[in-house]
């Protein structure tokens, strides 16, 4: 059976074929959301996420389809990224319980989840499972090919923070209905009164996944996460202290139609990424630049260093038609040319400590376009 991360486009095709097959019915009743059914039909890397959820097997793949799907409709999700709104009050934004932050040595985007300023019955079950769930579904939605590092601070946490509900909620939310969102989870020092709690939490995971939890203090955690990427309080020296912003929570208008990461990264500008002083310090890994240039050429360094980088530098968008070139390794299309044009490859040049390597970036359109290298 083919790896998920190497199963031909027919796989995929089959698998939604025998679902819109078995579970027409269920369509024409509207037993799922229009929209859901439409990206099923639409956009194979969401299928990719379900095919190696669960484990290469193309029949659990349309089960687990139904499921989520099902699910889906019920809580309804795709309420929660109405455009200008915010699905649950403000006042469950401002308490700084779940927000993202930095990267782990991966550069996999850190969601940190504060569980000292959670109470059980401060707010209703719904409330919070809508807000947790809203998390999920904003990183998920465009981003199935990249996922998160969720981050559980547990620093100055007792008892009156253990509500096993909202707990149980998000290990299902995780086990099933959000597939691939996570690489791992980081749970920063659970209190030895936790011990029976996780006891019981085991029982609900597979054991791949319990494989995927890593239990962490001050100085373990600097294995996953550089110094400079943790807060003071977890043995970093980032200084952030969590501000609620309403614009930073809310979906702007045009991003909602998007079904896919892909559609969502060809008009990222649309949606601004904060850019602070964590860019500052990686200025020779992370270079953000617009050009309106036929070509420009970027010179990268790979400092060595406790923090590493993903191996792939850009991958061309199954979104955008790419194109033969004879020039060799390119990839190309109306918008960008980007060479060479699957990855780039650093190696030590002459013995210097950094690794240099070139990649040049020409511009086909009659318009700024602007990227970030990291």
């Amino acid at each position: 059976m083919s790896s998920y991360a190497t199963a031909p486009e027919s796989v995929f095709d089959q698998i939604r074929s025998n679902f819109l097959q078995k579970y027409k019915s269920n369509i024409e009743k509207e037993l799922y959301h229009p929209k859901d059914v439409e990206r099923i039909k639409a956009n194979s890397n969401w299928l990719r996420a379900f095919y190696k959820h669960s484990i290469d097997d193309s029949d659990k793949t349309v089960e687990m389809i139904h499921d989520v799907l099902k699910w889906r409709k019920d809580f309804d999700c795709n309420s929660l990224l109405i455009p200008g709104k915010l699905p649950v009050p403000e006042e469950l934004f401002k308490k700084g319980a779940l927000f993202r932050r930095n990267e782990d040595n991966q550069c996999n985007p850190l969601l940190h989840f504060v569980i000292k300023t959670h109470k059980k019955d401060q707010f209703p079950a719904e409330q919070i499972q809508r807000f947790i769930a809203f998390f999920f579904e904003k990183n998920y939605k465009f981003n199935t090919e990249d996922p998160i590092v969720l981050l559980l601070d547990m620093a100055d946490t007792g008892y009156s923070n253990l509500d096993m509900d909202l707990i149980k909620f998000i290990v299902t939310c995780l086990k099933t209905y959000y597939p691939g969102l996570i690489d791992y989870m980081i749970i920063f020092q659970m209190p030895f009164i936790f011990n029976a709690a996780w006891k019981i939490i085991k029982n609900w995971l597979p054991p791949q996944a319990i494989k995927l939890i890593k239990f962490v203090d001050k100085k373990s955690i600097k294995e996953l996460v550089h110094e400079s990427q943790l807060f003071v309080h977890m043995g970093g020296t980032d200084t952030y202290k969590y501000t609620y912003i309403r614009d930073e929570h809310v979906i702007k208008p045009a991003i909602e139609a998007f079904q896919s990461v892909n559609e969502f990264e060809a008009f990222k500008s649309i949606e601004p990424v904060k850019h602070d002083r964590i860019e500052e310090e990686y200025s020779e890994e992370n270079t953000i630049k617009s050009f309106k240039s036929k070509s420009d050429v970027i010179e990268t360094s790979s400092t060595k260093s406790k923090r590493s980088s993903k191996a792939s530098l850009l991958a061309p968008k199954n979104s955008i038609k790419q194109e033969e070139s004879t020039s060799g390794n390119v990839f190309s299309n109306s918008i960008i040319s980007i060479s060479p044009g699957d990855q780039i490859e650093f190696s030590e040049c002459d013995g210097k400590n950094d690794n240099i390597q070139h990649i040049q970036l020409k511009n086909n359109s009659k318009t700024t376009l602007a990227y970030k290298v990291k």
